[in-house]
């Protein structure tokens, strides 16, 4: 499917791209003008699928920023591939019902995935080139296995407005932030592994109408100094 003069592919109902290892299904966006993709309500199934070159909505005051808009819907993401996103988020779930297998995202020119309310569980998730965040969640609830984060502008992981979860294993590699707990955030790891991070992590208040965050890590090298954690006052 191939997008020109940013078109949009809108939809009210059931999105099904399944395509195979051998034959992923290819979604482009023109060069100049990239399209986007927004669903809100229903299904979003994604199996053996690359995303490219799309940028957001061309929508006037739409508050739509990611060239692919997932809104109130049940997401389901296997083998899916987000390369060169020109747009704030490669994807953005919003108030969505998510599971992920797998989802690589690649070259982005700012977030990775971002995720305003809802559930977010996955299997793993993969961010190399990413300018800005990898992951950034808020008011969500999350459960997570393996994220794998190379190459980060700022921040690997970052969790705001009271959003709640547990990560089994996080790996961080080259980059600005490793993770960022804030405003009454309360966030498990259980593993930890850090290569080359300027900041390991950072558990703060940003916005005045929220309360203290929590960042838990059960494992990480024994070694390693923990000055490199910023931690605010009545933060922990």
């Amino acid at each position: 499917i191939y997008f020109y003069n940013n078109a949009i592919l809108f939809s009210e109902g059931n999105l099904n791209f399944e395509g195979t290892k051998d034959s992923p299904i290819l979604i482009k966006g023109n060069l100049e003008k990239n399209g986007s993709i927004v669903q809100i309500g229903g299904k979003f199934f994604s199996k053996n699928l690359i995303v490219e070159n799309l940028d957001k909505p061309s929508i006037k005051q739409s508050i739509l920023f990611s060239g692919l808009n997932i809104i109130n819907s049940e997401v389901l993401l296997n083998n899916t591939k987000i390369l060169n996103s020109n747009s704030e988020d490669a994807i953005n779930l919003i108030h969505s019902d998510s599971y992920v297998k797998k989802l690589s995202i690649e070259n982005s020119l700012s977030d990775g995935l971002d995720i305003d309310g809802g559930k977010l569980e996955f299997e793993k998730i993969e961010c190399n080139n990413i300018n800005n965040d990898c992951l950034d969640i808020s008011g969500t609830k999350i459960k997570g296995n393996y994220l794998k984060v190379y190459n980060a502008g700022d921040k690997a992981f970052s969790a705001g407005e009271n959003s709640k979860g547990y990560i089994n294993e996080i790996d961080v590699k080259n980059s600005e932030i490793g993770l960022a707990v804030k405003d009454s955030s309360t966030i498990a790891v259980k593993k930890l592994n850090l290569y080359n991070v300027k900041l390991a992590g950072a558990i703060f208040n940003k916005k005045k109408e929220f309360g203290s965050s929590e960042l838990i890590i059960t494992n990480i090298d024994k070694n390693y100094d923990f000055k490199n954690f910023l931690v605010g006052k009545k933060n922990k």
